[in-house]
């Protein structure tokens, strides 16, 4: 693919190309790549990556080995003494973390180093760090992109010589299903793209470098992945690549990714239930970053609802309107039913809970603040009259429930008494009155219905029963 790796490097091999692709480590990874070059020259790269074991990520080490030998050794009078080889050996080490500082980013680095040695006498060390970082996916789950810094930082032992400092930015697209297409490209001038296509269990690629056309295959078969390559390296020609990876099943069903999304799903929604909502929002984008597909569509719509509130409110920059809504009392409790109930869809109750909450507060600043965020998010509007104490807000309900039936305005007084209940779901004369609404309403079902709630509530309602053995079959 024209080594155009920067934006889908994953895996152990994240380590060569991009150490971000660490963050996106499913399990233990290890690969293995030998390549034949012309003029005799080889070269040999084994690494191994693994998941760190509370947070989401991996770390990686790699070693490497190229080697030429049989190369002339001759004097100073051209004359031939033997022959002599060149050999490189290096090291790496890395890791990656997943979904830093935003959700769906990863940012990796790593330390590499190199011997080289020349005629088995002179040698000396090359060495230098890296740093990368992945995004995505993110237009419909299409597009990545990738950044690497390869050798920001580089020293050197007993030669003038340093590895190249290169940044070099890359950019995947999935257009189509099965089709990756991917480019790259570096400061230095060096630039890469290609492409891979999928069909069952094997891939063919194509790519283009400045060193001209790549192209390979490879097949993947349950946890184990091999592919060949032919290649331009621009020193030694063209050459061929053969490489094989086998990523560990474990013994757990599930896999670290999934794992560490449950984990962070689980951590929002008890921090939902000790009324910390900031904590709970910055929970659930941890889950969706590191795997939105894990993420069941229910929480994903409680975040976009949490999202708006806690901005709305402005919770970030107001900490002591967190601590208000912190507090363990009962205005917070209220407020928290109000929470829930919004981030459930029920507008309607979110309301009614945040003018209790707001009335229990003796309608002090923050619940106040709070109720007119409620108002704007649910586009429902503040009743003055509605901001009182659960118990008297169930009874002005009840009040006016029953005026409402009196002026046939039964409808509302439907309403009020569905309200009453919504507050205290207990209040046996509550659901009686809402019998009593329906039935003059005309609506005998209902009041049936409502009448049978009111008598599980209260057996003993003897009255009620007569009432019903007399007008309602």
């Amino acid at each position: 693919m024209g080594n155009a790796y920067t934006a889908i490097a994953g895996g152990a091999s994240s380590l060569y190309y991009n150490p971000a692709g660490l963050g996106l480590l499913n399990g233990p990874d290890i690969s293995a790549m030998q390549a034949s070059l012309i003029g005799g020259a080889a070269y040999e790269n084994l690494s191994y990556a693994q998941n760190f074991s509370k947070m989401p990520g991996a770390w990686g080490v790699e070693a490497l080995n190229m080697g030429v030998g049989g190369a002339e050794q001759r004097d100073s009078q051209n004359n031939l003494t033997g022959s002599f080889g060149f050999q490189e050996t290096g090291y790496g080490a890395g890791f990656g973390l997943r979904n830093v500082v935003i959700p769906g980013l990863s940012l990796g680095g790593s330390f590499q180093g190199l011997s080289r040695s020349l005629g088995g006498s002179s040698s000396d060390m090359l060495y230098g760090a890296n740093l990368g970082a992945q995004y995505g996916p993110f237009f419909d789950n299409m597009v990545t992109a990738g950044l690497v810094l390869q050798n920001g930082f580089n020293g050197a032992q007993n030669t003038f010589d340093r590895l190249p400092t290169v940044l070099r930015a890359g950019l995947a697209v999935t257009p189509i299903d099965n089709l990756l297409i991917s480019a790259d490209y570096g400061n230095d001038g060096d630039y890469g793209i290609g492409a891979e296509y999928r069909i069952w269990m094997f891939a063919l690629r194509a790519g283009y470098m400045p060193e001209g056309l790549t192209f390979g295959a490879g097949i993947y078969y349950k946890s184990m992945e091999a592919d060949v390559a032919m290649v331009n390296d621009p020193i030694f020609g063209m050459g061929e690549r053969f490489s094989i990876n086998y990523r560990f099943a474990g013994k757990k069903k599930e896999k670290p990714l999934q794992t560490y999304t449950n984990s962070y799903l689980d951590a929002a929604k008890k921090e939902l239930n000790i009324r910390n909502y900031l904590s709970a929002q910055l929970a659930l984008e941890e889950a969706m970053g590191i795997d939105p597909t894990q993420i069941p569509q229910i929480w994903k719509e409680k975040l976009k609802l949490l999202q708006a509130f806690n901005q709305y409110l402005d919770l970030k920059n107001r900490p002591d309107e967190v601590k208000t809504l912190l507090a363990n009392d009962p205005a917070a409790i209220l407020a928290q039913k109000s929470i829930f109930s919004y981030l459930e869809g029920r507008d309607g109750d979110a309301m009614i809970w945040a003018s209790v909450a707001a009335g229990t507060a003796h309608k002090s600043m923050p619940y106040i603040d709070f109720i007119k965020t409620m108002a704007y998010l649910t586009s429902m509007k503040v009743s003055e009259g509605d901001l009182l104490p659960p118990a008297e807000y169930v009874s002005k309900k009840m009040e006016t429930a029953l005026q409402d039936i009196y002026q046939k305005r039964f409808a509302n007084s439907v309403r009020d008494c569905q309200q009453a209940i919504v507050v205290n779901p207990k209040e046996s004369s509550a659901w009686t009155r809402l019998g009593s609404a329906y039935f003059a309403w005309g609506h005998k079902q209902e009041a049936k219905k409502a009448y049978q709630k009111a008598l599980e509530l209260d057996p003993k309602d003897e009255n009620l029963k007569k009432f019903m053995e007399i007008y309602i079959k």
